[in-house]
């Protein structure tokens, strides 16, 4: 029986608040460099690339880890759960941005049409990074379907083999999205039946976090060198040590940092659906009007705010009670 305990949720929450930091910083860094703000071929692309093997691979395990006993409480209330906490945030979000991107479009990187189809083309075309929370929900409707059957092992078995049936056919992006992905939710449905209490109780030795950076690193650096995709399969190294670096360094954080980090994580949800927005508003403030082009100062501002902000914005809903109502958790 998968225990739940306080130390569990801590590095849970401790690996969910590094990874949102990465998400934060890259999505600033792929707007500058997009920008041309900083080189498209130089140290900025690889430190992309190498941030964008791992992060998104790490919140799919994360958010597969509890999905047993979350079944196991009943299929209404999890599916119940599932639009409130995914489907919601997906509809209310996305479409705010979409269209707020689509109003600016002159002063954006990615400018999208404003058209009366903007809203209904989410139903199969999920806008910017709102693409997550689309994959998750379908994924979460494949646990419910076949997962209590199956079990996790074979789940997580036929999660490999859709991810492998990729490189022999071509499928509409909405449908590559969840099975490019869904080995390591399951995978995360797989260590969460069984070795998350593991993780909890192990004391890691800092040599180990050296010897896991340099693995990340070195296959990283060779998905790049050879013009590999960062989500494609040769990729899945980087994606893998990636992720074991990011749980371990979770496990390892130093004690003045750990309160930040786990905050952080609990709070990863409303940093996710507004960051861009904060993001990229502060790069247009700073190029576009202020006329200011310092790259490593516009990216400090913006990663900050683009953590702080949203956070600011969490805590006067959840204030005010309407924090669930606008879909922060």
């Amino acid at each position: 029986m998968l225990k739940v305990g306080r130390s569990r949720i801590k590095w849970v929450d401790s690996a969910r608040g590094i990874g949102i930091v990465l998400v934060v910083f890259g999505h600033t860094l792929g707007g500058m460099l997009s920008a041309r703000q900083l080189d498209p071929t130089g140290l900025g692309k690889l430190v992309f690339d190498a941030i964008y093997t791992f992060h998104m691979p790490l919140f799919f395990l994360l958010s597969g880890l509890f999905i047993v006993p979350r079944l196991d409480r009943g299929t209404r209330q999890f599916l119940s759960a599932s639009l409130s906490s995914i489907v919601l945030p997906y509809f209310l979000w996305g479409a705010i941005q979409s269209i707020v991107i689509a109003t600016a479009s002159s002063l954006v990187t990615a400018p999208v049409p404003l058209s009366g189809m903007l809203i209904v083309r989410m139903l199969w075309s999920p806008p910017s990074q709102f693409w997550f929370l689309y994959a998750l929900f379908f994924m979460q409707v494949l646990a419910v379907m076949i997962l209590p059957t199956l079990g996790a092992w074979r789940f997580f078995l036929c999660a490999i083999v859709a991810r492998l049936s990729l490189e022999f056919s071509l499928l509409p992006n909405v449908f590559d999205i969840v099975m490019r992905n869904w080995l390591y939710f399951a995978l995360g449905a797989w260590l969460g039946h069984h070795a998350v209490d593991a993780i909890a109780t192990s004391r890691p030795r800092g040599e180990l976090i050296t010897t896991t950076g340099l693995v990340f690193v070195t296959f990283a650096y060779d998905c790049v060198r050879r013009g590999g995709d960062y989500a494609s399969l040769s990729a899945m190294p980087a994606a893998a040590s990636g992720i074991v670096l990011t749980i371990v360094l979770s496990l390892k954080l130093p004690d003045a940092l750990t309160p930040t980090m786990t905050y952080l994580g609990q709070r990863s949800m409303p940093i996710y659906l507004l960051h861009v927005f904060i993001v990229a508003g502060t790069r247009i403030l700073f190029v576009r009007i202020l006329q200011i082009d310092e790259p490593i100062f516009i990216m400090a501002i913006a990663v900050t705010l683009g953590l702080a902000l949203p956070l600011a914005a969490d805590w006067i809903a959840r204030r005010i009670g309407v924090g669930r109502a606008v879909g922060f958790p």
